[in-house]
Formats: structure tokens, sequence, C-alpha cells
């Protein structure tokens, strides 16, 4: 795989899917269907999504990133972390439809958040457009664990 487009990365017993190269709403989908097998495939843990801004989708923007909402419910997502203007709507469908979401003003938050609710054997999701940094909240996360 391509750095940064569903790269797996483990530190310690935590798996990370690092897909924080760009975002659209059908990758997004593929995503939280990638997330959802590796849960499964694992057979342990809870798939844990954290999410930012699709960007230049025009007027299409909100109905989009509420579609992904119901992709996060759909995959089985346990929890969900966004943050961005735009990624409130994933949050608010995907909330709507039972998953425990959180809504976070930028990926520091994020990633403070994120070290508070991970747990052993949880599979997380980082996924957003480029310029949202979506992979610097892996960073502040693991910052020096392995790979």
């Amino acid at each position: 795989m391509t750095e940064k487009r569903q790269e797996i990365l483990h530190f310690g017993d935590i798996t990370a899917i690092n897909d924080a190269y760009n975002a659209s709403p059908a990758s997004m989908q593929t995503a939280c269907n990638t997330l959802e097998k590796v849960v499964a495939a694992q057979g342990k843990g809870r798939g844990i999504a954290v999410l930012a801004d699709m960007l230049e989708l025009g007027k299409t923007s909100h109905d989009a990133h509420a579609r992904v909402g119901g992709y996060v419910a759909q995959a089985g997502i346990k929890e969900l972390i966004t943050y961005g203007t735009e990624a409130k709507a994933i949050s608010e469908a995907a909330g709507k439809l039972g998953v425990k979401v959180h809504q976070v003003e930028n990926k520091e938050a994020a990633a403070v958040l994120l070290k508070q609710i991970m747990q052993p054997d949880d599979v997380i999701l980082f996924k957003g457009s480029h310029s949202m940094a979506v992979d610097k909240v892996i960073d502040l996360v693991f910052k020096g664990e392995g790979k």
C-alpha cells in the first residue's frame, strides 16, 4: 500500500489504519469496511474511527458527510471521534444510529481523547482530507512507539 493509504501500523496491542492521504465519500465507505474486516479478522477489540472533513465537495458536502455517518454505523464502529466543520455531520448522523460519538475542535484534542478511550486490541481508523492532517493524530498518540 502507498503510505497513508490503508497503511496498517502496529503500536503494541493497538492496530492503526492510516488512510489519511485523502478522503471522498467512496473512500470513507471503503475505509470503514476495511476497519470492520480487520476487527473481525482479529477476533477481539473494538473498531474506533478518527475522521475529519472531506474537503472540496461543494454544496453536496453536508449530505456527503452525513452519509459517512451511516457508513460508520453499518461497519459496526463502536466509537467515533471527528474534528472539522463539515465532520460534525458525520458525528450527528452516526450518533442518531447508535454510535458513541465525540466531536472535538482539532487534531490535538482528537489525540488527547483517543489516548483516554483506546483499549488493548482496539483497531483505529484515521481518515480525512490530506490538509486536515489526520496522520498527525497518529504521531501525537503514538509518538516514539514501534511500527
